[in-house]
């Protein structure tokens, strides 16, 4: 490979590491393909305006309910705004308790993250059970929304026909002339194929990705193996 050069890697590295030419060389075309597919999504067309500015609940300083509108939730000198949803049952826990492994993590990591991108977290469900469940799991740094009282959840794949919710992750870019949606973590959506884990969410999910660097055998089922609070 160009560029490529083993005696040095192995020098930096240590000569019991158990790396190999073949393994170095995956992962670079791996993290060339991560960013192939950025750049691929980046080269789309902007199409998606959208045509209702959404109403949320949230909760403000003091406690009290107020309305924010979606397009509110830009902040000065960010032009992308990221909405992950969370899968809620009727009486508000989450359905998909993965749900809590990743909002533990955006709750961790919002204060890097926000140098550069607004996160939102939106659960269909009232605003006063959101955050009695958000108070129980210390979220204490997530920006929370209800969209009990709005249409988004349908719109932006957060249920499905039968009003199931769905947890996903939406990002919208403001631009001069409205706002759009840029992208979805659609694998959701797509084809599941049986030798593979689940991956709907492991763009965004740190868990998934740190557990594919030990010998662990894991295999498709995984993740029902693991326990969630």
């Amino acid at each position: 490979m160009e560029n490529y050069n083993q005696e040095k890697l192995g020098n930096e590295i240590g000569e019991h590491s158990p790396s190999s030419r073949e393994l170095i060389e995956s992962e670079i075309n791996l993290r060339r393909q991560i960013e192939e597919v950025a750049a691929e999504s980046h080269a789309l067309p902007r199409e998606g305006k959208i045509m209702e500015d959404y109403v949320f609940e949230e909760k403000d300083a003091e406690g009290n309910t107020r309305q924010v509108m979606l397009s509110d939730l830009f902040e000065e000198g960010k032009n992308s705004l990221m909405i992950y949803s969370l899968k809620f049952s009727d009486k508000g826990k989450p359905l998909y308790e993965g749900c809590n492994s990743i909002a533990d993590g955006i709750n961790r990591m919002v204060f890097y993250a926000e140098q550069r991108v607004k996160i939102v977290i939106v659960g269909n469900i009232s605003i006063d059970k959101l955050n009695e469940w958000a108070k129980m799991n210390g979220w204490d740094n997530l920006n929370l929304l209800s969209s009990a009282i709005n249409k988004y959840n349908s719109k932006y794949h957060g249920d499905n026909k039968k009003r199931n919710q769905l947890p996903i992750l939406n990002v919208f870019r403001k631009t001069e002339d409205g706002i759009y949606h840029f992208y979805a973590t659609e694998l959701l959506f797509a084809p599941k194929e049986k030798e593979l884990k689940k991956s709907d969410a492991d763009t965004i999910w740190p868990l998934w990705n740190l557990f594919d660097l030990i010998p662990d055998e894991l295999g498709a089922n995984w993740n029902s193996k693991l326990s969630y609070r």
